[in-house]
């Protein structure tokens, strides 16, 4: 039971106020040992992370003073050991997952090192592959939410790379398109799958994240593509971020979920201002842009207030 759960049951129940704070004392508010909890928890993934930028940094420092051997030796065997310490040592489930994050950081910085050493002539869309294929069996194993985050980085910017420096057959808004629906894909993957299997659910924070970046990308190439020559990519771009807008709604509204109910008036309102700039002249553009921003956004504001306060969006 949360923090809501209880107002509503109180609002509608003759509920005593003096057990209405017992039960936020129980169950909501966080005493002493929660908060030590919490702080040692905070405090290790700081160490941990202290710890992986400060073995990036000394490399990066004694570059030049190091043989080859040694930059590959210290680095293999700090993965080594890490990676025992995660499989073998008596710790929780959380901090094998920290640890195991810091790794798949490491591995990038040992086939930096590789590539430095001997001058593969790899480019960077071989670096960002590599990397992405050797964490691709951490990520499945731990289902972790941090190390799926890094993941999809990590696919993102190979897709970025290799559109850049790999080929020239795929343009700009094609790429925007892939990206949507590579992104998009693996969203409603796991929450269409999240109702029937226990390993597809996702923690809150990283479906809003994955969302948002899919609706910043989506609102941007459709937002740059009106005011650009006209492409018959376009065409295909509108019509997924429609369809993407409309999912969100659904789901926003379905799960009482106002990130997703945010971001999509206020992305619309971004792909308005275009039109705006296409249509009016550019002396008059800006101030009608201004206006119609501030009465759209403040409307916005206030009917998400209003939603947010009805019983409809609490029961």
């Amino acid at each position: 039971m949360d923090r809501e759960d209880i107002y509503i049951i109180s609002r509608n129940s003759n509920w005593s106020t003096k057990n209405v704070d017992a039960t936020l004392k129980q169950d909501v508010y966080n005493d002493a040992s929660a908060w030590k909890k919490f702080l040692r928890l905070f405090l290790l993934i700081l160490a941990i992370g202290f710890v992986t930028s400060g073995i990036l940094f000394f490399f990066s420092y004694n570059w030049y003073g190091m043989n080859k051997f040694l930059k590959i030796g210290i680095i293999e065997l700090i993965i080594i050991v890490t990676t025992g310490i995660a499989l073998f040592a008596k710790v929780s489930l959380l901090i094998k997952n920290i640890l195991l994050t810091a790794l798949s950081v490491l591995v990038g910085a040992l086939f930096a090192v590789y590539g430095q050493i001997y001058q593969s002539g790899a480019t960077v869309y071989d670096f960002f592959l590599a990397w992405t294929v050797f964490v691709t069996i951490w990520v499945v194993i731990t289902n972790y939410a941090v190390l799926w985050a890094f993941f999809l980085y990590l696919v993102n910017a190979t897709f970025t790379f290799y559109v850049q420096l790999e080929t020239s057959r795929v343009s700009e808004h094609q790429a925007f398109l892939i990206v949507i629906l590579m992104n998009g894909t693996w969203l409603l993957l796991f929450l269409l799958l999240s109702k029937k299997y226990d390993y597809f659910k996702i923690t809150r924070w990283l479906k809003n994240a994955v969302f948002i970046g899919i609706v910043a990308v989506s609102a941007f190439s459709v937002w740059e593509g009106i005011l650009e020559k006209f492409e018959p990519i376009l065409y295909a771009l509108i019509t997924c971020t429609l369809v993407i807008y409309l999912l969100g709604l659904k789901y926003a509204f379905a799960h009482k979920n106002l990130i997703f109910l945010s971001i999509i008036p206020f992305s619309f309102i971004f792909i308005l201002t275009a039109f705006s700039m296409k249509v009016f002249p550019r002396e008059w553009v800006f101030l009608i842009n201004g206006i119609f921003v501030m009465v759209s956004v403040g409307y916005l504001i206030k009917y998400l207030l209003l939603i947010q306060k009805s019983e409809k969006w609490q029961s």
